[in-house]
């Protein structure tokens, strides 16, 4: 398998932990919405963060324009994406919106600091191999 599907079952992996941690008290104190939106707030900060991982790894071997366009169009589409997904909650499920926006900030924080770790690693690797030719 690649890097980056090394990469990210590394991202799934390290966060898994902490979902079960954080879902097994939900349940209890919460009861089944609380749950249901700590899941989903794991599910989506995880889809988010693999995309940007994966746009971001891409666009490395482009030129700084393409790489600069692909950073900024995936910001702004991962955002589009989260307010969507807020329109969706709010007026379509029972899941409890702020429970939901807290699981989703903490699960996006801690994943966001695997990505950088990956993506600076990949910098790393690049530059050892360019430094090499």
């Amino acid at each position: 398998m690649n890097s980056k599907g090394n990469s990210i079952k590394l991202i799934i992996f390290a966060t898994l932990a902490l979902f079960v941690i954080g879902i097994i008290p939900s349940y209890y104190l919460g009861g089944a919405s609380i749950a249901k939106a700590v899941l989903s707030g794991y599910i989506f900060s995880l889809f988010n963060i693999i995309f940007s991982y994966v746009s971001i790894s891409w666009s490395f071997s482009k030129n700084s324009k393409i790489f600069f366009k692909t950073i900024y169009a995936g910001m702004a589409l991962r955002f589009s994406g989260f307010i969507l997904v807020l329109f969706i909650i709010y007026k379509f499920t029972k899941i409890s919106l702020i429970a939901f926006i807290i699981s989703f900030m903490i699960f996006y924080i801690f994943l966001q600091y695997y990505e950088i770790k990956l993506v600076n690693k990949q910098m790393q690797n690049q530059k050892t191999a360019n430094n090499a030719l």
